[in-house]
């Protein structure tokens, strides 16, 4: 599977190399849960709020920010039976909410998990789907956090808009 970054914001400085080490193993943890699916490209697109915010318009209708957006793109019918995907993540929103969370890097952590969970097919509209996926996260969290792939140095502020 092909994995491609992209960082489309330039408030907050981040560590590309530890982002994608964590995104490379927290893809596979979650899509390897779709059985029989062949995966071929996933695109991680770190943005902020005004970035996110034109996203849930656009595609979504929905004049607000948030913290995550993923799309899955099955394969065309003819065409060899792939999926790929693309998760939309704010990191504004986990520099703001990061230190009431466990900190801004876990936050982050938290959404690429939350986006790679909804690309496995999960979905957090009802009480019991939230609560579902919330639990996945959280033991992945817990599972990166003691293996070191955690430490996505975040430094907020470091350049100005």
């Amino acid at each position: 599977m092909k994995l491609w970054i992209t960082n489309k914001q330039d408030v907050h400085r981040v560590s590309m190399c530890r982002i994608k080490r964590f995104f490379t193993q927290t893809a596979e943890h979650f899509l390897g849960m779709c059985h029989g699916t062949k995966w071929t490209e996933l695109s991680l697109v770190l943005t902020d709020h005004a970035g996110i915010s034109r996203i849930n318009q656009g595609y979504l209708d929905v004049a607000d920010t948030t913290d995550v957006i993923a799309f899955r793109y099955d394969s065309i019918p003819g065409e060899a039976d792939c999926v790929s995907g693309e998760i939309f993540v704010n990191i504004a929103q986990s520099v703001e909410l990061g230190p009431a969370h466990g900190g801004c890097s876990r936050e982050l952590a938290l959404y690429i998990a939350h986006g790679c969970d909804h690309l496995s097919g999960e979905d957090d509209h009802s009480s019991a789907g939230y609560v579902r996926m919330r639990q996945r996260e959280l033991r992945w969290l817990r599972s990166a956090a003691s293996d070191g792939l955690l430490r996505l140095p975040m430094l907020p502020g470091t350049r100005t808009p």
